[in-house]
C-alpha cells in the first residue's frame, strides 16, 4: 500500500496503517508462544521478542536516510514488503499449529481465584447444567435402547410375548456415543465461561483500564510528535530533522530495554521465598514492571508539560523506554497470569477495547493545536489520568498478598 501512494491515492495510506497494525499485533501474539517452551526465562525471551516488535519502528530511520541519498520512497517500501514474506516462512514452518502448554508449576492456576469469584454463579448454573445433561444421557440412552428393542420386536419373527432386548455391544455403543458428545459440549461451556470469568475478573478489568491510558498517552505524543517538535523549536525545521532522527536511533535500544524488563520479572520472581505460592511470586514480579511504566507515564507528561528545548532529548529517550515498557509490560501480564490457550483471546480483547479508546487521540490533538497552552492542558489531565491508575499494580500486589494469607 506505501509503495503505491502517490497525490491521487492518498486514502492507501490508510488502509496500510490498518494492514501494518493488525499483521504486526498477529505477528507478536503468534511468536510469544515461543516463550512457553522455556521453563525458566520465560519471561526474558518475551522480552527479547517484544523488543524486536518496538525496534521496528526505527525502520524508518532506513527509509528517510535511503531517500536522503536518492533510493524513492516506492522502492524502500517494496523491499520491506518483500522481507516480510520471511515471517509468513517463519510463521507456517516454524511455529507450532497448536498452543503450546504452560510448563510452570501450577501455571494453569494463576487467575483461577479471580475468574471463579467473578463466575461463581455461573460455576453454580453449570454444576446444575452439568448434572441435568448427565441425565439426560442416561435418559437419552436408554429411550434409544428401548426404540431399537422395539424396531427388533417387530422385525424379528419371534413370537409375541417373548423379550428381545439389544445386544451389550449395541448399548454400549449408544451410551459411549450420547457421553463423548455430552462431554464434547460441556467442555466448551466449561471452557467459555473460564474465559468470561477471565475476563470480567476486577484485576482484569482494572488492566484494560491501566491498558486504555497508558496506550492513549503514548499514541498521543508520537503521533503528534513533529507538531511538538515544531511547536518547542519554533518551526526550525533542521532541528526537528535531528531531534526525528533522534527518536528512530534511539528505537534500536528496544530489544535490550525489553530483555531487562522481562529479566526483572525472572529476576524478582527467583529471589522470593520458595515457600510462596506461585501465584503470589508472579503478581509480585509483574507489579515491577508494571509501576515502572506508570512513572515513566508521568515523566513523558511532565517533559511535555515543561516545554522547554533543552529537555527534547530526555523526552525522546523517556517515551522509547516508555513504549518498550508498555507492550512488553501488557504482554508478560498476558502470558504470565493466564493458562497459555487463552493468552490470544485476553491479549486480543485487551488491545481491542485499548485500539477503541485510541481513537480520541484525535480530539486531543486538535486540543493541543487549539491554544499556545493546549499541550500543557492535554498532558498535564494525562499526568493525571496517569497517577490515578497506578491503583492497578497496588491492586496486584494487594492481591498477591492476599493469595499468601
Amino acid at each position: 500500500m506505501f509503495a503505491g501512494i502517490s497525490k491521487d491515492t492518498p486514502w492507501m495510506m490508510f488502509i496500510g496503517y490498518l494492514a501494518l497494525a493488525n499483521g504486526g499485533l498477529g505477528i507478536l501474539q503468534t511468536n510469544n508462544q515461543v516463550s512457553y517452551m522455556f521453563e525458566k526465562g520465560g519471561p526474558t525471551v518475551i522480552g527479547l521478542i517484544c523488543g524486536a516488535f518496538d525496534a521496528s519502528g526505527a525502520v524508518m530511520l532506513g527509509v528517510k536516510l535511503a531517500y536522503d541519498n536518492g533510493v524513492s520512497l516506492q522502492m524502500s517500501f517494496i523491499v520491506i514488503g518483500c522481507l516480510n514474506i520471511m515471517a509468513v516462512i517463519s510463521t507456517f514452518t516454524f511455529l507450532p499449529k497448536k498452543f503450546i502448554k504452560n510448563t510452570q508449576p501450577n501455571s494453569n492456576t494463576d487467575a483461577d481465584q479471580e475468574a471463579v469469584s467473578s463466575e461463581g454463579a455461573n460455576h453454580s448454573s453449570l454444576n446444575i447444567k452439568n448434572e441435568s445433561s448427565e441425565k439426560t444421557m442416561l435418559l437419552r440412552g436408554q429411550s434409544r435402547n428401548l426404540t431399537l428393542h422395539g424396531l427388533r420386536s417387530e422385525a424379528s419373527d419371534t413370537p409375541p410375548g417373548i423379550d428381545t432386548y439389544p445386544t451389550a455391544e449395541e448399548g454400549n455403543h449408544v451410551a459411549t456415543k450420547g457421553d463423548v458428545s455430552g462431554m464434547k459440549e460441556d467442555k466448551e461451556i466449561s471452557k467459555n465461561s473460564l474465559l468470561l470469568g477471565y475476563i470480567f475478573s476486577p484485576l482484569y478489568m482494572l488492566t484494560v483500564v491501566w491498558g486504555c491510558v497508558i496506550q492513549l498517552i503514548f499514541v498521543l505524543f508520537i503521533g503528534s510528535f513533529n507538531a511538538w517538535l515544531e511547536h518547542i523549536t519554533h518551526h526550525v525545521q533542521e532541528r526537528v530533522s535531528v531531534l526525528t532522527d533522534f527518536l528512530f536511533t534511539v528505537m534500536l535500544a528496544s530489544p535490550v530495554v525489553s530483555i531487562l524488563s522481562g529479566a526483572m520479572v525472572d529476576f524478582f520472581y527467583s529471589i522470593q521465598p520458595e515457600m510462596r505460592s506461585h501465584k503470589t511470586r508472579t503478581h509480585y514480579a509483574l507489579a515491577a514492571p508494571i509501576a515502572l511504566t506508570n512513572f515513566l507515564a508521568l515523566i513523558l507528561c511532565a517533559c511535555v508539560v515543561v516545554e522547554r528545548e533543552d529537555m527534547t532529548y530526555v523526552t525522546v529517550i523517556t517515551s522509547v523506554l516508555y513504549r518498550t515498557l508498555l507492550y512488553s509490560g501488557l504482554t508478560l501480564f498476558s502470558r504470565l497470569m493466564y493458562p497459555s490457550e487463552y493468552f490470544a483471546a485476553i491479549y486480543g480483547v485487551l488491545f481491542t477495547i485499548s485500539g477503541l479508546v485510541n481513537f480520541l487521540q484525535y480530539p486531543l490533538f486538535l486540543w493541543c493545536q487549539s491554544s499556545p497552552s493546549g499541550y500543557r492542558q492535554v498532558y498535564g489531565m494525562l499526568g493525571l489520568a496517569s497517577i490515578l491508575i497506578s491503583v492497578q499494580p497496588i491492586y496486584l500486589i494487594y492481591t498477591g498478598y492476599r493469595e499468601k494469607q
